[in-house]
């Protein structure tokens, strides 16, 4: 095995006073470890620590718990071959484990970035779910509300790291939303952080790469926290909103709305990535808008709709059964 693939995961604690390290031994991977673990803590103050590792020449996801901090014992579960790839775990108040990690092929472009969970009432993880169907791009950091919807940044990187944009994204309504914080100039490195006002707070890098220029700051004008169902959008907020029916067959209406005039471009894939159908693609003034998609001449499945409005870009699944 290379080199490059020799690491070790290893956990430090100081609850004495003193810093403790422990060196984690999950029985399946032996001394080879690759890419950098993810640490959450959940609310039993247990420590949790998700990893990726080389088993047999497969990648392969690991989480460690600390279920007995006294002794220092932990628990390892080898996650499902679909789970894999770098990134970040974070757990809910209510002990929800989310992970968002990132994929791609023998580490190379195109990236795709994806979100699986383990709630405390499911026996295993849910089915990987994509997030950035439309560009590349990996997650930076992630926040949970108090209603348990996740808030993410993600990087997206073009011509092998030379264009940085980054986007927020969060899953409020049940699909993810997406839009472009970064309207000029290449932004890398994001973070970002929930205020206890419920607004969004990002740092970035803005650079001429690979020489860093100046770090940015950007706040959002809205609160970010909400309960979809109770949130009143307006023409003063991009937004896509669930179509429904949902299943449908074969008629499904999809409605959208936007803030200032523009172009706006509406597309419906297949699972497969493919494009099925184009709604709309012209300027359209300020307003809400609603288009029917007609799946007469498809077969059953699943398909995303996305739209794209200047700096707005927001994706939906759908279920069309025959």
């Amino acid at each position: 095995m290379d080199s490059l693939f020799n690491y070790k995961v290893k956990y430090s604690s100081n609850k004495s006073g003193i810093w403790k390290i422990q060196s984690l031994d999950d029985n399946y991977s032996g001394d080879n470890y690759y890419a950098t673990p993810s640490l959450s803590v959940s609310p039993n103050g247990h420590a949790n620590i998700m990893y990726l590792s080389i088993i047999n020449g497969i990648p392969r996801n690991i989480l460690a718990e600390n279920f007995d901090t006294k002794e220092g014992k932990w628990s390892y579960e080898l996650l499902p071959e679909s789970v894999n790839g770098s990134g970040i775990l974070k757990i809910s108040k209510k002990g929800k484990l989310n992970y968002i990690f990132h994929y791609s092929k023998d580490f190379q472009f195109p990236v795709k970035t994806y979100y699986t969970f383990k709630a405390n009432n499911l026996s295993g993880w849910s089915p990987p779910e994509l997030i950035n169907e439309n560009f590349d791009g990996y997650c930076t950091s992630v926040e949970i509300d108090d209603n348990e919807k996740l808030h993410l940044t993600l990087d997206s990187l073009e011509l092998a790291f030379k264009i940085g944009i980054t986007y927020y994204a969060n899953n409020k309504s049940g699909i993810w939303q997406f839009s472009s914080v970064s309207a000029t100039g290449n932004t890398f490195h994001s973070s970002f952080k929930l205020d206890k006002n419920g607004s969004g707070n990002i740092i970035a890098s803005s650079e001429e790469y690979p020489i860093p220029s100046e770090l940015l700051y950007l706040k959002s004008e809205n609160n970010l926290i909400g309960i979809h169902e109770n949130f009143s959008f307006n023409v003063n907020d991009y937004a896509l909103f669930q179509n429904y029916p949902n299943p449908f067959n074969p008629f499904t209406n999809i409605k959208f709305t936007m803030p200032k005039s523009g172009n706006a471009e509406l597309k419906v894939f297949d699972a497969g990535g493919r494009e099925v159908s184009v709604l709309l693609n012209e300027n359209l003034s300020a307003g809400s808008y609603e288009y029917t998609f007609d799946a007469a001449g498809l077969p059953s499945g699943i398909y995303f709709y996305r739209l794209r409005t200047g700096e707005f870009v927001a994706s939906g699944k759908m279920l069309l059964i025959k």
